[in-house]
Order: C-alpha cells, then structure tokens, then sequence
C-alpha cells in the first residue's frame, strides 16, 4: 500500500489535451509543460500526478490518448525516438513503454495489451508486452497508403483505416481479413477514425471536414455533423456505447446529436443563469453508463467539468498561485528567513496580484504577506546592513524592511526597461541590465547613474558583426521554451562577482561579458553565437560563472570567460542556477521539473532532486549552506536538505494566512482555508483510492 498526500489543485500551465476513459471514471488533463494530471471524475479529486521527459511537447495535443477499452493511457515521449509510455489508468502507475514506436491505438485483447500500428501491407499488430508482431492487416489490394488514424474496437475485434485512395478499410482481427471498404471523400490528409463501444458503428472525419458514421452491419451512412462552415468543424468527437448518440468538440463548445435524426439534443454553456456560450480552448465529452453525458473543458488554465443535459457544474479545478513572471527567492543573511514571490488570477479576466511571502523557517509559518505592483518582479536581494531587501520591478527599485516588510518611501528609485536587476557588493549600487548591450548602474542614494561602461573597440566591432549576421529574431527558436512567461528576460542576465568587484552579463549579439566594477572597462567577452542565456550565477570565491543555455549549464573560467566544461543531464531549458557558499557546488533548477546538484570544480551530478511537478523556477542555497530552497510553477516552495538530497517540508501558499506545510511522512500543518485543497491518494495493488481530510482522519483512527 502506498499512502501520497496530494494538492488538490489543477494546471499551472496552458491546457493542451483534455480526455476521459471509455467508461468515464478517468479524466486526464495534460498541460504544455508535459505535466500530466489523472482525476477521479466522480469525486472530483486529483489522483496522480506525472511528469514524463520534462519537455514542452507540443505533440502531447493531438497524440495522448487512452486505450480503447480504457485500461491504459498512451503517451508518446518527445525527443525519445518516438517511445511510448504506458499507465495503469486507475492508479497512475507506470507499467513501462513501448521503444521505438509511437503507440497511437491499442486495446486488450484476449488479456494482453495489443496495439496496432502503420505498416505499408496495412496494419501491423504488436504484442506490446512482448514487443513481438502477431499479425499484418493487409489493405485491399494494391497502392494503399495510410491517411491519419488507427481506431480498434474496445473488444478488441475489429479495427479501421484510412487509405489516400479514398477509402475507410476495417479488418476482422480475428480471421485476419478485410469486412468493409467504404469510399470516402476527404479535404484533410489526416482521417480520424472512431469506433463506439460495441464495435458495429464506426465515426470519421478530418480537420476539414464534418463527422460521418457508418453502421458496419447494415452499411447505412448518416451525416454530416459539424459544418458546413470551418468555425463549425469539430475538433474531436466521441461515439456512446451503441453509436446513437455523438458528442463533438467545436471549438468553443460540445455539442451532442442524435445520430439517425440528425437532431441537436444539447451543448454546453458556461452558466445556465448567464445565457452565453462557453469559450472552451480545449474539451472532452464521454457518455456515461447511466445515460448522461459529461464534458470537461479549459479556458486555459481552469479545468471544469459539466453535466451537458442539465448545464450544471459537478466541479472545477483551479490552477495553482504562480508566477506569471520569475520565481525569486532569497534568504535573510543569518538564515532564519526566507522571502518569495508568488502571483494569483482574480476577477474573471486576466488579471494578476502579485505578493511577497517573508517566512519564518524556525516555524515554518509566513509572517508577512504583501501584495505588490503590477510589474514584472526582477530581483529580490538582501543588503549587507541584514535589516533590508531590495525589491527591484521593471519600473523601480526599493528597499523593504525586513520586518514587518515596510517599505522606504525615501529609497524608491524609478526606472525603466529593466531586464534583470542585481546588488553591488557593497549594496550601494543598482545594476540593472536592459535592452542596450551594456550595463547601467545606479547609486542607490542620488538615483543617478555613476558609472559609464564600455566595451573595447574590438569587442564592438565583433559583436555589431554578429548583429549583423545574427539578425533573425526566430533563431535557435526550437531550442527555447517561448511559451515561458519570462522568456523576454531570457535576452539579459545579470551575476555579481562579490570577491573580485566584477559583474558578468548576457545579452544577445554581445554574448557574455565580464565587468570591472570599479572602472567600468569591459575585461573579457565569450560569444554565445546565437544562444540565449537563461540563468547566470557567479560562485562566492569569483573563480566559476555558470550559464544556462537552453538545457545545458556551462561552466567558466571567470577571469577571462574562458569554457571549462559542460554539464549535461536536464531535458528542458534551465531556469535558475545558484552556488552554495563555500563554492563547492551548484544548484540548477530547470522546466523538465528536476533540480540537479553538481560537484564543483568538477561538474559532476552529486543528487538529482525529484518532487516538483512541472517546472521549477527559482533556487537558492542559504547562506549557511544546510538547506536548499526551490520553488516551482506547480505552486509549491521545497526545502530540501543539499548533503543527503533529502526532502524536507513542502510549502503551499494559497493566500494570505492560507497555507499547507507536508512532511516527508505524510505529517502535515494547514491552516483550515487550506484544508480542502489537501487529499491523500492510497494506492493498493491495482486500484486507487482517493480521501479528503475528513476521510483520511476516519482511515488514521482505523489504523
């Protein structure tokens, strides 16, 4: 028996893929992040969490899918030479996956896992727990090729395709043989076929083109269904249990037909009361056993699930508090603090109300929360004196009391297309990093600038040349996340050299460079030809500059830039980077959900660290070194133990006064405005079980 406490919370990132098993029990949700979300349907509550990969997988939209009877959830990997992972649909677990292939159809069959797959003949079937080929459906004759989609039936008889020559082929699986060709017409290369549950009607349709069924026994053909005009075309549809009745995604919402009669018998709205239809981005229907008919959908983040006939809402999912720009976090210099930033939706626009959280991590309970401006958040940054902090937005500096979080009127400094912010060494000056390929610095007391950097002549002329050469602004695009809210700030990076007085930057066409604090003289240049920086951290002793690009973090020499080494492993863009303070190592937090711990001088991994889902944003060592902070875009803020690698406490901040603190055991603290998003998933054998508070407290006392 295995015992998870679960946050009961949607996406923190755009919903691409909404689907449900056969039966309807199972909803999965899948985000552009690659996080994976399975809920029991019923109750509302989040069974499972999984990442798989860590990467952006714009392929997740069109191919994630479930098998046909419902047992198993198919998931394609990117960038994993078309594998396929394979879950248990009732618990989560993984069962394993399929090399090599792209499972897109499978269903059980005589009690083994069987997927069908293109083959040039026809079809191919594969035992997927062997990996061993059963048989070869061969298409009707000559010149066949497939267009789109593989359908099976849910008992596992029957199967269909589509070929470019026109025509709907289904095969008997168990003699092997061909039982219907039927001419099609097709705008769209790409013919999905669908079966309903008892295999004798058969759906399809293409992005261009309305839906179509077929009754396999009589060869009766009914429809069209969506259309004729493209803002009527469905996106996806879903056949009940004996083909009667379909259920089809538009676009901005579901709506179901009686198949014979063409009749609509409903749609879904946003709100009985309000009269207005939905704007769905993305939606799934299924027709439940009892005759009813569910529909989830997402206008972006939020995820809600209806009852079609009646236009009730069972329940919704809101996404996590995040962060729509960076993730900071920053000790107070003995330790015993810790400030963060997180941001919440309000109204039902898109607004954001940004806050700093300053926790207590003796109690581990927030002291003071405070909300901020509007602007994007750049920097969060402990003065010397150990009595302020800066806060630094695009638009203004200020520094806040540590206690109590005050600010100083006096202090506030306004400025303009910051980029990305940083402390002098000896907290007098602002440096701020902008659209110009130099630095700026300002005196934090006058306001004004102080120092006037420059880059030598050769350095110049090199980099207006790589300007020059390196104009498109689409370049190295698949190696970036742009979906990354603060991928414009990916352009500038600032690090501070404490021990040296030096300053390293990033900035595109100009590479990065190396400062002297005191003079304001360039002191050496590394070009990135191209590549775009995303984190940047020079460590206490001034000997390492370490630099995201993309997945890789790349070491430095820092007098003088020069490359060390590379160090490999995160399968998504790196976000954060920091060293611990006696240099030894480096923390590296990236979108693929891991935070990697890396031997210093060496670039050795020393721990991987696995408990975010989704990406990780920002992390930070304390100033001691005997913990490590990280904070994720699935709201939560995990503190971590550096030397064993250790999980120690997981933070959900969901408002002001409103949080969970997790132990490892499965202890926890919440105050009671937190409660109801904290569930325990229990997970026996084969099934999954799911309990809210009150149930969990009955299961405890039973032992």
């Amino acid at each position: 028996m295995n015992l998870t406490p679960v946050f009961q919370l949607g996406h923190s990132e755009y919903i691409l893929r909404i689907e449900f098993s056969r039966d309807g029990r199972i909803l999965a949700t899948m985000d552009n992040a690659g996080v994976l979300k399975l809920w029991d349907v019923a109750r509302g509550r989040l069974l499972a969490d999984r990442v798989e990969d860590g990467r952006t997988s714009a392929v997740a939209e069109e191919f994630f899918c479930f098998s046909a009877d419902g047992s198993v959830l198919l998931w394609p990997l990117p960038g994993r030479d078309s594998a396929t992972a394979l879950y248990q649909t009732t618990t989560g677990r993984r069962l394993g996956q399929v090399a090599g292939r792209e499972v897109l159809a499978a269903t059980m069959r005589q009690g083994r896992l069987v997927a069908a797959l293109p083959d040039p003949e026809g079809l191919e079937l594969l035992d997927v727990d062997t990996g061993e080929r059963q048989t070869v459906l061969k298409w009707p004759g000559r010149g066949h090729e497939h267009a789109g989609r593989i359908a099976l039936s849910a008992d596992g008889r029957r199967a269909a395709a589509a070929s470019r020559k026109g025509v709907l082929v289904v095969w008997d699986i168990g003699i092997g043989e061909v039982v219907r060709a039927h001419p099609i017409a097709f705008h769209h290369p790409s013919v999905e076929p669908v079966f309903s549950a008892d295999g004798r009607r058969l759906g399809f349709h293409t992005f261009q083109d309305a839906i179509r069924v077929i009754d396999l026994e009589s060869g009766s053909v009914w429809g069209p269904f969506g259309g004729p005009s493209a803002s009527d075309l469905a996106e996806r549809f879903w056949l009940d249990a004996t083909g009667a009745r379909l259920a089809a995604y538009l676009g901005t919402h579901v709506q179901v037909w009686e198949i014979v009669t063409g009749k609509v018998l409903c749609r879904t709205r946003r709100g009985a009361e309000e009269g207005e239809e939905a704007y769905q981005e993305e939606a799934a229907a299924v027709f439940i056993p009892e005759g009813g008919i569910l529909a989830a959908w997402s206008d972006g983040n939020d995820l809600f699930v209806d009852d079609v006939a009646s236009g009730g809402r069972l329940w919704q999912a809101p996404p996590p508090p995040a962060c729509p720009y960076r993730h900071l976090l920053c000790f107070h210099p003995r330790g015993h603090f810790l400030v963060r930033n997180s941001a919440e939706l309000i109204g039902e626009g898109d607004e954001v109300q940004q806050y700093l959280s300053l926790w207590n991590l003796d109690a581990f309970t927030p002291e003071t929360t405070l909300p901020l401006e509007d602007s994007a958040l750049l920097a969060l940054e402990a003065f010397p004196d150990g009595e302020t902090l800066l806060v630094g937005t695009s638009d203004r500096a200020e520094r806040r009391r540590w206690s109590g979080g005050r600010a100083d009127a006096a202090s506030e400094i306004n400025i303009s297309n910051a980029l990305d912010l940083a402390l002098s060494p000896d907290g007098r000056r602002l440096l701020i990093g902008g659209p110009e390929r130099v630095p700026l610095s300002l005196n934090l007391e006058t306001g004004q600038a102080d120092l006037i950097f420059r880059q030598t002549l050769a350095n110049a002329l090199l980099i207006g040349l790589s300007s020059i050469l390196r104009a498109d602004a689409f370049e190295d695009l698949e190696r970036m996340n742009l979906l990354n809210s603060a991928s414009d700030s990916c352009l500038h990076r600032l690090a501070v050299d404490a021990r040296g007085n030096r300053l390293v930057t990033s900035a595109p066409h100009a590479g990065l460079c190396l400062w002297d604090l005191t003079a304001g003289r360039c002191l050496a240049r590394h070009p990135l030809r191209g590549r775009r920086c995303s984190a940047l951290a020079v460590s206490p002793d001034g000997l390492v500059t370490a630099a995201a690009l993309a997945e890789e973090v790349h070491l430095f020499r820092t007098a003088g830039l020069s490359l060390q080494r590379i160090c490999e492993g995160h399968t998504n863009q790196v976000q954060a980077l920091h060293f611990s303070p006696d240099s030894t190592r480096l923390a590296s937090a990236g979108r693929d959900g891991m935070v990697r711990l890396w031997r210093m001088p060496e670039g050795e991994v020393s721990a991987i660290l696995t408990g975010h889902v989704g990406p990780v944003g920002a992390v930070r060592f304390s100033p001691r070194g005997n913990l490590l902070a990280t904070a994720g875009h699935d709201g939560t803020l995990r503190f971590w133990d550096p030397a064993s690698g250790q999980l120690l406490k997981t933070v959900l901040e969901l408002a002001q006064g409103v949080h969970v603190v997790l132990e490892p055991d499965v202890r926890y603290e919440a105050t009671p405005g937190a409660e109801p998003f904290l569930s325990f998933s229990i997970v026996e054998g084969g099934s999954c079980r799911n309990l809210d508070l009150s149930e969990y407290r009955r299961y405890q006392e039973k032992g």
